[in-house]
């Protein structure tokens, strides 16, 4: 028998509010630079971009922020790096379901 207190019901209440507006995208290409801060720019460039394709301009994404540890580049060019995910927060909810409604058609568009 699990007995829940109210404590926890509401720190699980606001971790469940905080997830409504997160998505995780795969696949997009990591930056190489050694700056973290020119690294989160170029990712945040990248979504712009990849909002713009989706027609979802009018999306906004509060941080990007890529998961598990960073790799560093192979100095072997023959070795290629699969990147990591990245996780977006979005401002609203309806924005989240907007951008996975029209991310089915992403992978049909070529680069």
């Amino acid at each position: 028998v699990i007995i829940c207190t109210n404590q926890e019901n509401e720190e699980e209440s606001i971790e469940h509010e905080k997830r409504k507006t997160c998505a995780i995208v795969h696949g997009v290409p990591e930056s190489v630079s050694d700056e973290a801060k020119q690294r989160e720019g170029e990712d945040l460039d990248v979504m712009a971009a990849i909002l713009h394709e989706l027609d979802c301009n009018d999306v906004k994404v509060i941080k990007a922020i890529r998961l598990g540890k960073r790799m560093q580049a192979a100095t072997n060019g023959d070795t290629l790096i699969k990147p990591r995910p990245m996780k977006l927060i979005l401002e609203t909810e309806e924005q989240k379901i907007r951008v996975l409604k029209h991310a089915e058609n992403l992978r049909r568009k070529k680069e």
